[in-house]
């Protein structure tokens, strides 16, 4: 940790670290034992797809499409980029990709508990509308300098129809039932799930529902 800075590695920095300790020690080698951290962090599905549906009208202003709902009632970006989009990042296979995140995928139960199981094997899960939290459990955990939120594919919300978020939220399917409602639990009320929890991030069982 004490070689990390600003979230990337400074690699002389820690050949120079692990020289010193050689000497410190009196050790003829010293042999170093690197970890690998599996991070994720999500967001809401339905912001997620209005987010979407904005960044694409502000990136493609002539392709046709005069408003969101426009974009979304789209075949193509619909099944390619929208349909129960998190359950397909978590589950979908390299057997089954044939167009990288665009691959169309005809949902089963499977995928939904393949996505689980993905989901638990992930060292630290985070909440977008929680993310200083997030951060602040990387650093206590890994004591890891991160640098100042960066932006991208940023876009200004805009006023949505009641009916509109209804219609998102029903091509989400699995991904809403399986992230909605756990997530607000457990932003409101973690304590209830998980006593004793030291924060939001340490509660990715009972966001699984396995508690």
């Amino acid at each position: 940790p004490d070689v990390v800075h600003s979230g990337e590695f400074d690699l002389t920095g820690m050949l120079a670290m692990l020289k010193a300790k050689k000497h410190e020690l009196g050790a003829g080698w010293v042999v170093f034992d690197g970890i690998d951290v599996l991070l994720t962090l999500l967001r809401d599905p339905v912001e997620r797809t209005l987010s979407y549906l904005r960044h694409h009208l502000e990136l493609y202003p002539d392709d046709g499409c005069a408003s969101i709902e426009d974009v979304y009632d789209d075949d193509f970006r619909f099944h390619g980029l929208i349909h129960n989009h998190m359950v397909k990042m978590f589950s979908l296979t390299v057997d089954e990709m044939d167009d990288g995140a665009l691959t169309r995928v005809e949902f089963s139960a499977h995928h939904l508990q393949r996505a689980k199981d993905n989901l638990a094997r992930v060292d630290v899960v985070g909440f977008q509308e929680r993310y200083a939290e997030f951060c602040g459990e990387l650093n206590a955990r890994f004591r890891w300098k991160l640098s100042d939120p960066k932006h991208m594919n940023r876009t200004k919300p805009v006023p949505v129809e009641a009916g509109f978020r209804e219609r998102i939220a029903a091509g989400q399917m699995d991904g809403l039932r399986w992230f909605t409602a756990e997530r607000a639990r457990l932003a409101t009320r973690p304590g209830e799930l998980l006593p004793g929890a030291r924060s939001i991030l340490a509660l990715a069982a009972s966001y699984l529902g396995e508690r």
